[in-house]
């Protein structure tokens, strides 16, 4: 997939870790980008690294487990640049404790963050309407 300053880019994740790595290669492509994640520090520095780089840059904070911050994202992002080129859904996070014996909440969190943050970013129609479907020959 050729990316370049017609492509927008949105990384879930994005203010540390392999989501930052992502929106940098991206910016150096002449991308334009949303980062989103759920720390807001972290965000904020994540959006002054990549806007110094000249790409133009949205920064939305998102807990990506719920539902409800996934829409605003996709709300923020077309409203802003009208189209989603690229997604990547790379917020994850790894529960403490016993997984057996451990409380419900670990698990609710973990898979509101690794199962349903993909599922809703998918699904949610402006973030992938404009999203080329892969074709198999």
């Amino acid at each position: 997939m050729d990316v370049g300053n017609a492509t927008v880019a949105v990384v879930t994740g994005a203010a540390s870790g392999i989501g930052l790595a992502l929106a940098d290669a991206f910016a150096a492509a002449g991308c334009s980008l949303v980062l989103a994640d759920v720390e807001a520090q972290a965000l904020r520095a994540a959006e002054h690294r990549i806007a110094a780089t000249g790409a133009d840059t949205l920064a939305v904070l998102t807990d990506v487990s719920k539902r409800e911050q996934v829409e605003a994202l996709a709300t923020q992002t077309m409203e802003r640049f009208g189209q989603v080129n690229v997604l990547c859904n790379n917020a994850g996070v790894a529960g403490g404790g016993d997984a057996w014996f451990g409380g419900i909440d670990a698990w609710d969190w973990v898979l509101g963050v690794n199962f349903w943050e993909s599922s809703t970013a998918c699904r949610r129609s402006s973030l992938i309407s404009s999203l080329p479907v892969p074709h198999t020959s």
